[in-house]
């Protein structure tokens, strides 16, 4: 009897579960762009945000958006916006987060290292502290 695995199934094979490699990143201004994970340049990865917390020091709600930059400096926003309640551990877990997978893309201006790049919409004092759990594929 042969050995079935998950590919041949059709279902996702497993990743190397980390916690970001940007570490704990304190997010200290309103809509500028914060590099939360980098993707391995040595091999071709993919990367999934497996969880996410968070805790908001800023006096004031604000929303967390996910997403990349693009070779041309611009951020792509990729999941929903995702409400980070001031003065509250924010948790989001695989069942709160789109299933999105960051990866490379070498197209012109358009494309993406694939790094996973973090905005918030309101830092009216102190600053938002976040770090994520991912899963880096390997192609």
């Amino acid at each position: 009897m042969g050995v079935t695995t998950t590919n041949k199934l059709g279902l996702e094979q497993p990743g190397v579960r980390k916690a970001n490699n940007a570490g704990l990143v304190a997010m200290n201004a309103a809509v500028a762009n914060f590099v939360l994970h980098t993707m391995p340049t040595t091999m071709i990865s993919t990367a999934k945000v497996r969880k996410i917390m968070a805790f908001n020091n800023t006096g004031a709600a604000t929303f967390l958006q996910l997403g990349y930059l693009t070779l041309a400096a611009v951020f792509v926003q990729t999941i929903p916006d995702l409400l980070c309640l001031a003065a509250v551990e924010n948790i989001w877990t695989e069942a709160d987060i789109p299933n999105y997978e960051w990866r490379p893309d070498t197209t012109l201006v358009t494309g993406t290292l694939g790094d996973i790049v973090a905005q918030i919409t309101v830092c009216p004092a102190n600053q938002v502290r976040i770090i994520l759990e991912v899963e880096e594929l390997r192609q």
